[in-house]
């Protein structure tokens, strides 16, 4: 209580750095490339970064989920509001960037892309432990962490290129 004035202070300091983490990585790896290697690249590297999140703070992510799932409280739509709302806004920005070079189709508009992506590698994260149990396979095994992560960017960059 003395430190962050009960358990809401404690959630909101642990969320905001969570969420500060995020939007860091975003702003770091999601820089307009200069070239589609480039951009194929910087994208497996975020797509890398969420899908070790998932391995390497799996508590956060878990709350974040959750309080995705209902209707946000007021702490955690303020930390979406300052933190995670500017992440997405760098993918967005980092789509409508190869739009305008070319690198991907200009007839799907960049805020869809993010989430066919988005969906695609929280998804991969959320059903980690069915894929074990079932399929003998988890992204806390590196190979396959490797594996998924590129797998997740050729299908969305096939389904995204100019000409298809």
């Amino acid at each position: 209580s003395y430190h962050f004035d009960g358990k809401a202070g404690l959630y909101k300091v642990v969320m905001e750095q969570f969420a500060g983490g995020r939007f860091s990585v975003a702003k770091r790896m999601l820089n307009p490339a200069d070239n589609i290697e480039e951009f194929r690249v910087r994208l497996e590297m975020y797509v890398a970064e969420i899908i070790g999140t998932h391995v390497d703070q799996p508590e956060n992510v878990c709350i974040i989920q959750r309080e995705m799932e209902r209707e946000l409280s007021p702490i955690a739509e303020e930390i979406f509001r300052q933190n995670f709302l500017k992440t997405i806004e760098c993918l967005l920005e980092f789509f409508r960037q190869a739009q305008k070079k070319s690198f991907i189709r200009k007839d799907i508009p960049p805020l869809n892309a993010t989430m066919i992506l988005m969906g695609s590698v929280l998804h991969v994260g959320q059903k980690d432990a069915i894929s074990k149990k079932f399929f003998n396979v988890t992204i806390k095994d590196e190979n396959f962490r490797k594996e998924i992560t590129k797998n997740i960017v050729d299908v969305f960059l096939s389904g995204m290129k100019t000409g298809s």
